[in-house]
């Protein structure tokens, strides 16, 4: 196989993968998040395990004190279920 059908295989694997963002802005200071903090983190780490997480991570800003703000990025079959994960991430659901 060239290398020009071999990366339009590969491409076209890629391209059916549906990729959804989640923006985490929390509505408390970021302290009142610590407690929460290990299980937020086990979640992320179980969805990794199940090929459900592609990345995630904090949004800070340069030499700033976290906010609390996250990007994730999750591969999932559609919306509902990136909504179902959502919504079971454990500072979303502990308000």
């Amino acid at each position: 196989m060239n290398e020009d059908a071999r990366a339009a295989e590969l491409i076209g694997k890629m391209l059916r993968k549906k990729l959804y963002v989640l923006i985490s802005k929390p509505l408390v200071p970021p302290e009142q998040l610590r407690p929460l903090l290990a299980t937020h983190l086990d979640y992320m780490i179980g969805l990794e395990r199940r090929g459900l997480l592609f990345a995630s991570g904090p949004l800070n800003e340069a030499d700033a004190p976290p906010r609390g703000h996250g990007l994730t990025i999750l591969r999932v079959k559609d919306a509902a279920e990136a909504r179902r994960i959502a919504e079971a991430e454990p500072f979303f659901a502990q308000g």
